[in-house]
């Protein structure tokens, strides 16, 4: 459990949280994209996370982000994310 009140929130570039269907992570500074949110909403796709849509970055934008921090864990995260854009249906 965590503090998830405006206060705390605001204060956090990032939540690493773990549910029923795996990590999922909230980046409120991505890396790749200094302006954020406005400047990922343009390519951003809907999607229903309980009962409730919401905008989620691109799997491009994604992508972006883990090449440009470099990390082991994102460099290996990227090799799928290209893995599925090559193979997705167009």
């Amino acid at each position: 459990m965590f503090v998830h009140d405006p206060t705390s929130l605001a204060g956090m570039a990032m939540l690493n949280l773990t549910c029923a269907s795996g990590d999922f992570d909230v980046v409120f500074a991505p890396a790749g994209s200094p302006c954020g949110y406005d400047e990922l909403i343009g390519n951003s796709v809907v999607v229903r996370v309980g009962g409730v849509e919401v905008a989620a970055a691109s799997v491009e934008d994604v992508l972006r982000s883990k090449e440009e921090v470099g990390r082991e864990k994102d460099a290996r995260a990227a090799l799928v994310l290209k893995a599925f854009l090559r193979e997705r249906p167009t």
